[in-house]
């Protein structure tokens, strides 16, 4: 195979793995390695290094993300020796920044200052009870009688 033909080659593949990756077709965000070996071939993982070579510049990478099973949330539990067994095929693949978003660029991104301060508290909430938290949260603070409580 000529080296035109291998380029030509991944940059289809290429291609598919950013519609895969970047447009939300699912309930979660990110692709399962199943997903991208089905959709892109065995080579998944050598299509997605290539890509994260192309995202570099814009500051953006690939990121491979195992999920955590639920008896692993405690606070304090970091990932241990056994991760490295893991087939790629059971992570989740996200496109995420590289590099931090400065306090002025945040205001572009279309949070508000109260978003990110609920976004805060909840994962404080979470963190302070061990990794685990109530679906529905019953707030323990009084109600206003102007706001329909």
């Amino acid at each position: 195979m000529s080296a035109k033909r291998g380029k030509a080659y991944y940059a289809r593949k290429v291609k598919k793995a950013v519609h895969l990756l970047f447009f939300r077709h699912r309930y979660k965000p990110g692709v399962k390695g199943s997903e991208l070996k089905k959709a892109i071939g065995p080579d998944y993982l050598k299509v997605l290094k290539v890509l994260d070579g192309l995202l570099r510049p814009l500051d953006l990478q690939v990121k491979q993300v195992f999920e955590v099973p639920a008896e692993g949330l405690r606070l304090g539990a970091r990932e241990g020796p056994e991760e490295p067994s893991r087939s790629p095929d059971e992570a989740r693949y996200y496109v995420v920044l590289r590099g931090t978003l400065e306090p002025t660029e945040l205001k572009y991104c279309g949070w508000r200052i109260d978003d990110i301060a609920a976004l805060a508290l909840s994962i404080a909430v979470i963190l302070a009870r061990g990794g685990k938290a109530p679906r529905a949260w019953k707030s323990s603070w009084p109600r206003s009688s102007r706001a329909g409580g």
